[in-house]
């Protein structure tokens, strides 16, 4: 069954790079998030809530996960029920 992205799967969708990514992230990287996001129009600071696309979007420019982090983040969604693969997500 395919994703329904709503605000909760993006939001599972955002611990989950997070947390395979990022775990220990650095606070330039949190400046470079947040300048990515800014350069999209958006006026945030690192706090800022509700844009889940476009931060996974700077963090994926940020941190430039590798194949086989995208290949964990893939079995962290199915593992929340979310059944998409990794050539869906790279």
């Amino acid at each position: 069954m395919p994703v329904k992205w709503d605000e909760k799967a993006m939001a599972d969708l955002f611990v989950s790079v997070i947390s395979v990514t990022c775990p220990t992230m650095t606070e330039d990287q949190k400046d470079q998030i947040v300048a990515n996001m800014q350069s999209r129009g958006h006026d945030i600071n690192w706090d800022a809530p509700g844009l889940y696309r476009d931060v996974l979007a700077a963090m994926a420019t940020a941190c430039k996960p590798s194949a086989d982090t995208l290949k964990e983040i893939v079995e962290e969604m199915n593992q929340r029920g979310y059944k998409f693969t990794y050539h869906g997500l790279k």
